[in-house]
C-alpha cells in the first residue's frame, strides 16, 4: 500500500515514496468528522515543486495504491520558512471552499436534499469555477420529509449547512472525487442502519492482533438537561397594542414555563439549558406539537454522551495480510473482548502518516447514553432500590427472633423478541420482600403483540405470599391478567377467565357473555333484553319512579 500526491492543476508527481525526487518529510494527512481535514508536511528547497506554491491556489490531490481518482484534495494555505533549507506546509480540506460564499437571508420549506441543492446553486454562482462543488448523494431525511429553515441575516454557506441541516438533522457531510467532478456527500451513517453509500471495512480491529493502543472516552460536553422549544414566527400584539413578530413557545401548554426539563438528567448532570439552534422547529406552529417536538429531542438527544473511541491499529494491508484499508467514515468492527467491546462504528476521524501507513491513529464514535447513566436514571425514574430495613416486631414468636431484617428487591425487565409473524413486547416490574418469617412477592407486567392484523395488550397482577410461623406454612396467590385486543378495526377490552367482555366496532358498542351479545349501543340507541333501573327511568319529560307504598309513579319533569 502506497500513498502518492499531485499538483491538481499540472498533474506534476509531489510525492512517491518510490521516487528520489518526489520525497517530503513527515507527510501526514488528518480528516475529521463534519470538519475541514488538514494536510501537513515539509518541503526541502531542492523539491521540484518549492517554488511553485501560491497560497489558496494551489491544490494538492492525495491517491491510494494508485487509484484513478484522490482520495482527498487540499488548498495550500501556510507556508512557513526559517534558517534550515526547508518549508514546512499547510493545506486544508477542499471542503473549506463552502465557507467563501454567503447566503443571502433566507426562508425555506421544502425537503433536506431540495434546501442543500439550493444552497449549492447559490455558493456555485458566487465563486470561481475551480471552487465549485456537485450535490451529490443525500441520504439524511427529516421525519416529516419537510423542513423549515431560515435566517435572517447573512451566512456563508458552511455555517447554513452546519447550523441548519448537521446541527438539527444529524448526518456526516464529506468531500468525494469522481471523474474531476468534486462531490459534496450529505450521509446519514447510523451504524444500526448502514449507509449503502459509505464502506464497511473487511478488516476488523482485534485485540491481540492488529490493535496497538486503545482509549474510551465518554463526555458530557454536549448534554443539556433543559431546553426552550421554538416554533414559527408568529404575530403577537403587546400590552401596548403594538405588533411584534415573535417565535412561538410552549408557555400556553406548560403551566406558563418556556422550559422542559428531564428532572432525572438534572439530578445527574445538573441543570444545563441547550442552545436555541438545537431547539427550534420553524416549521411548527401549534404550541403543543412545539412541546412535544421538544420534549423528544431532549429525551433522545439532549441527554446523550458522546462516546469516543480513540485507537491507534496497525493497516494490516500494508503487510499484505488483508486487501481493505481503513478509511475515513468507514464502518468498522472492533473486537475487545477484555473490555466487552463488540460493535460496529463509523470511523470519524483518523491521521495517516502518508509514510508509514502502519501507524495510524483512529477514532470510532457515536452518541448515546452510557450504560451507567442509563441504569441510574432508571433507577431514579422507577424508584429501583436495594434496602434492608430493620423491623421491631412486637409480641413472641417461639423462634426466638425478636428483631426480623427485611429485604427489599424492586427490579424491573424488558423484553423485545420479533419474529417472522409478530413482534413482541414485553415490560415487568417484580417486588420481592423476604424475611425469616415471611415471603412476598408482587409482579407487574405489559405484554405487547402485534401481528400483520391484530394489536393485543396484556396487563398482568400477580401475587405470592408464604408465611411461616410456629413451624406452619401457608400460601396464598392470586393472579390478575386483563387485555385489549385491536383485532380487524375492532377494540375488545376484558380480564381472563370473566365471561363478561366489552367489544367496540364501527357499527356498535357490544357487552359479550360467554361471547354472546346480550346488549349493544348502535345510532344513539340502547338495545337489550331486560332493562333493570335502580331508582327511576326517564322517558323524554316525564320519570318513573316508585314510592314509599311500593307503587309507580310517573310525574312531568320537563320544562
Amino acid at each position: 500500500m502506497a500513498y502518492t500526491i499531485r499538483n491538481d492543476a499540472t498533474g506534476v508527481i509531489v510525492y512517491d515514496p518510490r521516487l528520489d525526487d518526489a520525497i517530503l518529510i513527515d507527510p501526514e494527512l488528518h480528516q475529521k468528522d463534519n470538519a475541514f481535514g488538514s494536510f501537513e508536511c515539509e518541503m526541502f528547497s531542492n523539491h521540484s515543486e518549492y517554488g511553485n506554491l501560491h497560497k489558496r491556489r494551489t491544490i494538492y490531490a492525495i491517491y491510494k495504491d494508485d487509484a484513478p481518482d484522490p482520495m482527498w484534495k487540499g488548498i495550500f494555505i501556510e507556508g512557513s520558512d526559517g534558517l534550515s533549507s526547508s518549508m514546512s506546509l499547510y493545506f486544508e480540506d477542499f471542503m473549506s471552499v463552502l465557507r467563501d460564499s454567503m447566503q443571502d437571508a433566507f426562508v425555506f420549506t421544502g425537503q433536506p436534499n431540495e434546501f442543500l441543492a439550493s444552497l449549492i446553486d447559490a455558493h456555485n454562482a458566487q465563486v470561481d469555477p475551480w471552487q465549485r462543488v456537485t450535490l451529490g448523494h443525500v441520504t439524511v431525511v427529516d421525519p416529516n420529509d419537510y423542513v423549515r429553515r431560515s435566517s435572517e441575516s447573512e451566512l456563508s454557506t458552511w455555517d447554513v449547512i452546519k447550523t441548519r441541516l448537521i446541527d438539527t438533522l444529524g448526518g456526516h457531510v464529506r468531500m468525494r472525487y469522481e471523474g474531476g467532478v468534486a462531490y459534496l456527500d450529505y450521509l446519514e451513517g447510523d451504524t444500526a442502519n448502514t449507509d449503502p453509500h459509505l464502506n464497511t471495512s473487511t478488516q476488523i480491529i482485534e485485540f491481540g492482533e492488529n490493535l496497538t493502543d486503545f482509549s474510551r472516552v465518554v463526555s458530557a460536553s454536549e448534554t443539556y438537561t433543559a431546553c426552550i422549544p421554538k416554533g414559527a414566527k408568529v404575530d403577537q400584539y403587546d400590552d401596548e397594542g403594538e405588533l411584534h413578530s415573535v417565535a412561538l413557545t410552549i408557555e400556553s401548554v406548560n403551566n406558563g414555563s418556556k422550559y422542559l426539563i428531564d428532572e432525572v438528567a438534572r439530578a445527574l448532570y445538573g441543570f444545563r439549558c441547550a442552545p436555541l439552534d438545537l431547539t427550534t422547529w420553524e416549521d411548527v406552529t401549534v404550541a403543543a406539537n412545539l412541546m412535544s417536538k421538544g420534549d423528544a429531542w431532549l429525551h433522545s438527544q439532549g441527554v446523550k454522551l458522546a462516546n469516543t473511541i480513540k485507537l491507534s491499529a496497525v493497516d494490516l494491508k500494508r503487510l499484505g495480510i488483508t486487501s481493505d484499508s481503513f478509511a475515513f467514515l468507514d464502518y468498522v468492527r472492533v473486537s475487545i473482548y477484555p473490555l466487552d467491546i463488540e460493535a460496529l462504528y463509523l470511523l470519524t476521524e483518523i491521521t495517516i502518516p502518508l509514510d508509514d501507513p502502519s501507524e495510524l491513529s483512529i477514532s470510532l464514535g457515536e452518541t448515546f447514553m452510557s450504560l451507567a447513566d442509563r441504569q441510574q436514571q432508571n433507577a431514579s425514574q422507577l424508584q429501583q432500590s436495594i434496602e434492608k430495613v430493620e423491623q421491631s416486631i412486637p409480641g413472641k414468636v417461639q423462634t426466638g427472633v425478636q428483631n426480623e431484617i427485611a429485604e427489599t428487591l424492586t427490579t424491573v425487565q424488558t423484553l423485545i423478541e420479533q419474529t417472522g409473524n409478530s413482534i413482541l413486547s414485553q415490560v415487568s416490574e417484580i417486588y420481592t420482600s423476604t424475611s425469616s418469617f415471611e415471603e412476598f412477592q408482587s409482579q407487574v407486567s405489559t405484554m405487547i403483540e402485534q401481528t400483520a392484523n391484530s394489536f393485543e395488550m396484556q396487563f398482568s397482577t400477580i401475587t405470592s405470599q408464604i408465611t411461616s410461623l410456629d413451624g406452619s406454612v401457608s400460601s396464598r396467590f392470586s393472579e390478575i391478567s386483563k387485555y385489549i385486543r385491536f383485532v380487524d378495526g375492532n377494540i375488545i377490552l376484558g380480564v381472563d377467565g370473566d365471561p363478561l367482555i366489552l367489544k367496540i366496532t364501527n357499527e356498535r358498542l357490544q357487552f359479550l357473555h360467554n361471547n354472546v351479545e346480550i346488549a349493544y349501543f348502535s345510532s344513539g340507541r340502547l338495545y337489550v333484553d331486560k332493562l333493570h333501573a335502580i331508582t327511576s327511568l326517564t322517558l323524554g319529560d316525564f320519570a318513573f319512579s316508585p314510592d314509599s307504598s311500593r307503587g309507580m309513579n310517573l310525574k312531568y319533569i320537563g320544562m
